[in-house]
C-alpha cells in the first residue's frame, strides 16, 4: 500500500489561525484608532496656536499697536496655498497704563477640512487651549 504524504494544514488549523488574527486586529484597532484621533486633534490645536502667533505678529505690524481689533483669515495668516484649514480669527489689543493684552478669538468656525474638525466661534485661542475644544464640524 502507498503511504499518503501529509504536508499541509487542516481546515481546523487554518480556522484557528484566522480567529487568532481577527482577535489581534480587533485589539489593535481599539487602541490605535483613539490614539490616531487624539493625534489629529492635537495637531489641529497646535496649528491654531501657530495661527494665534501669526495673527498677533501681523496685527502688531498692521495696526501699529493701536487699541482695537482686526480680523484675519487663515489664508492671510498662513498663505493662499493653505486649503486644508479655513476660518477667520479676530485679534483684539487692549492697553492701559499697567497692562497690554492681545486676545485672539475664532470669529467664525475654524475648520480642519480634511478631518472634519472645528473650533467653534468665540473660542479664545491662547496657550491654554486643549484638544477638548475641537469638535466635529456642523454641517
Amino acid at each position: 500500500m502507498k503511504k499518503l504524504n501529509k504536508k499541509g494544514f487542516t481546515l481546523v488549523e487554518l480556522l484557528a489561525v484566522i480567529v487568532i488574527l481577527a482577535i489581534l486586529i480587533v485589539i489593535v484597532a481599539t487602541t490605535a484608532l483613539p490614539a490616531m484621533n487624539n493625534a489629529k486633534k492635537n495637531t489641529f490645536v497646535l496649528y491654531a496656536q501657530r495661527l494665534q502667533g501669526k495673527a498677533q505678529e501681523l496685527y502688531a505690524v498692521d495696526a501699529n499697536m493701536a487699541v482695537g481689533s482686526k480680523d484675519y483669515t487663515v489664508q492671510e495668516l498662513m498663505g493662499s496655498g493653505v486649503t486644508e484649514y479655513t476660518g477667520t480669527l479676530t485679534v483684539t489689543y487692549e492697553s492701559n497704563s499697567t497692562t497690554q493684552k492681545y486676545t485672539v478669538t475664532v470669529k467664525d468656525e475654524l475648520k480642519d477640512v480634511k478631518n472634519n474638525q472645528c473650533i467653534a466661534a468665540d473660542t479664545e485661542i491662547n496657550s491654554a487651549i486643549t484638544g477638548s475644544v475641537v469638535v466635529n464640524c456642523s454641517e
